[in-house]
């Protein structure tokens, strides 16, 4: 399946996962966010990054579901550059997966997930 991680308290974020191919199960790279208003109870979903084709130069995972996806303080983990001029922003890290029946992953990628316009 899917990675589900909190953004904040009234949204999530749902990365990859699969769908159905003809060539069987196609894994996801895309990346949603879920805006819930408790006013009137009703979700949003907005897509963030489409799901598409990883090429070499691509920084994106590859398309891929049961990974995890954890949302951390990137001062404890990260390199100073990434973070010190991203204060207020949120990190995340996706770790592992697998591409359905045909590759399992054992990489990394940090997300950085800003909630500016800049």
């Amino acid at each position: 399946g899917a990675c589900l991680c909190p953004l904040d308290e009234y949204s999530v974020l749902l990365f990859g996962g699969a769908e159905p191919s003809e060539e069987g199960l196609r894994g996801l790279n895309d990346l949603w966010v879920l805006q819930v208003d408790v006013e009137n109870g009703k979700g949003r979903w907005e897509c963030l990054i489409p799901s598409e084709t990883r090429n070499q130069s691509d920084s994106r995972p590859s398309g891929r579901n049961a990974a995890t996806l954890t949302r951390i303080d990137p001062k404890g983990l990260l390199p100073k550059y990434l973070w010190e001029k991203a204060l207020g922003d949120s990190f995340y890290i996706l770790q592992g997966g697998w591409y359905p029946f045909l590759h399992t992953y054992d990489d990394v990628f940090v997300l950085r997930v800003s909630s500016s316009s800049s």
